[in-house]
């Protein structure tokens, strides 16, 4: 078979599934159920559903995605006579463009999806399922509102002097739930004040961090960051975590002791970063503080080596959970 062939036979493929779903659709519309005529009215269906009923999808290498139920367009295709003939109707019911947008707003759905789409293992619970801004105060009392700008801020002077939301958001349960169920709490790897910390500016998250019996443990940075932590040393990130965590200490600390070659410091010193000194205050922040090469090498980017930090991770979640038993 020729490479047109091929297409040909994949266009098919599509079109066949395309005309399931039209047929899906008209088998559910014709039913004895009454019609209902109004779909915005309709719930936002559970689109795992059909993930894990039908082996296609579920084993398919490609990962669909599929609109609800019902269109906001009146094009050609859907009214053609012969459809019309074909499905013995003359009408069809639409959505209006404001409710598929509410839908491709609802969080929840949106983690879903983006955990099929990226065949994610476990579970991904936000904190909140409500919108806030993250605002930065700094110390000469200017405020900076959303991630986006602290994240991107071009200048490290003034320091920050505190983070917090805009307003109250209502805490997601299920994220509340796990933590007080977990064995190991893992935290970081991630910029400290706009990925790490924004999860303790909820209440009944931080209470559950500051309250759990399970281990608890901070991965430390490997370089500081422009704009948020320039100049921090190890104990300053850890200090910072307890402070906005409620915790006097954390069970296990986690730093690297990599030396980096000065091309790799070159490069980040033009990004006003450098490597994250490890100094002996950190021993007041942690329990146990464990210090390894954890470094990996992409070109002049430094990451964290994930093999070598799931090793350590994993041997503390056998030791905590023994812990927690006892």
């Amino acid at each position: 078979m020729g490479e047109t062939e091929q297409k040909a036979g994949k266009l098919g493929l599509y079109a066949g599934l395309a005309v399931l779903s039209v047929l899906l659709i008209f088998t559910w519309a014709t039913s004895d159920k009454p019609m209902i005529t109004d779909l915005d009215s309709l719930p936002f269906p559970d689109r795992q559903l059909y993930r894990s009923k039908f082996p296609y999808f579920k084993n398919s290498p490609i990962t669909s995605m599929i609109a609800t139920r019902g269109c906001p367009y009146k094009c050609t295709f859907c009214e053609i006579p012969s459809y019309m003939d074909m499905y013995e109707t003359n009408k069809f019911y639409y959505r209006s463009a404001e409710n598929i947008i509410a839908e491709v707003n609802d969080l929840k759905k949106a983690i879903e999806e983006l955990s099929a789409l990226l065949r994610v293992k476990g579970h991904v619970l936000p904190v909140t399922y409500d919108q806030a801004n993250l605002c930065a105060r700094l110390e000469n009392g200017d405020i900076i509102y959303t991630e986006s700008d602290i994240d991107l801020r071009s200048d490290s002077i003034p320091p920050i002097e505190t983070v917090y939301l805009d307003h109250a958001v209502k805490v997601n349960q299920e994220a509340v739930n796990a933590i007080d169920s977990a064995d190991l709490v893992l935290l970081g790897p991630g910029d400290l004040y706009t990925s790490i910390i924004p999860n303790f500016l909820v209440p009944e998250i931080k209470n559950a961090i500051s309250s759990t019996r399970a281990c608890v443990v901070y991965v430390g940075n490997l370089m500081t960051k422009r704009g948020e932590t320039s100049g921090y040393k190890a104990s300053k990130f850890i200090s910072e975590v307890c402070r906005y965590s409620g915790r006097e200490t954390l069970d296990y600390l986690i730093l690297n002791n990599a030396t980096l070659s000065d091309e790799v410091k070159f490069a980040y010193k033009k990004e006003q970063a450098e490597p994250v000194i490890i100094d002996d205050e950190v021993s007041n922040y942690a329990n146990n503080v464990i210090i390894k090469d954890l470094v990996k090498l992409e070109g002049t980017t430094v990451r964290h080596d994930p093999k070598l930090l799931t090793d350590e991770i994993m041997a503390f979640i056998e030791l905590c959970s023994n812990t927690i038993t006892e």
